[in-house]
Order: structure tokens, then C-alpha cells, then sequence
């Protein structure tokens, strides 16, 4: 009796083969580059948990918080293979 087989014939897809001469001038040596970043917080002077405090709020001119920058114009370069 012929003895019948599940096995399918698959082909391996691989991809093509790059030296590492040419790796190295086609990857980029920094992986993240962070330019001129800034954070500001709003720093309120009050608690508004009404609608009539923070429409009072917007009509009587003044400013009920305070700015606070975290971060100010802040540059930072990862490189390949830095934590």
C-alpha cells in the first residue's frame, strides 16, 4: 500500500544577501533624533469647579495660572546600539 504524505513543499523566501561593507553606508548611525523640544505646564492659581467660575474667569481679564517650562528648546541624538 503507497504511503500518502501531508508534507507540502514549501520554498524559503530569504532575504538577499548584503555584505556588511554596504550596511554600513546605507544605515544610519543615529537612531533618534530629538531637536528643539519644549514643555509647558499651565500651573492654575485657583480650582474652577463650576461653569460660572470659569466663565467669570475668561471675562475679568486676568491670568489664573501660572506657566511653568519644563523643557526649553532641547536637543538629544540616540545612536545605533545605545540604550
Amino acid at each position: 500500500m503507497p504511503s500518502i504524505s501531508n508534507k507540502k513543499n514549501h520554498s524559503m523566501k530569504t532575504e538577499p544577501q548584503i555584505n556588511a561593507d554596504e550596511r554600513r553606508y546605507t544605515m544610519p548611525k543615529d537612531a533618534i533624533v530629538i531637536q528643539n523640544v519644549s514643555k509647558t505646564f499651565r500651573i492654575p492659581h485657583e480650582r474652577k469647579t463650576t461653569l460660572f467660575e470659569h466663565l467669570s474667569g475668561i471675562f475679568d481679564g486676568k491670568k489664573g495660572y501660572e506657566e511653568f517650562e519644563a523643557l526649553k528648546n532641547i536637543n538629544f541624538t540616540v545612536k545605533k546600539g545605545e540604550a
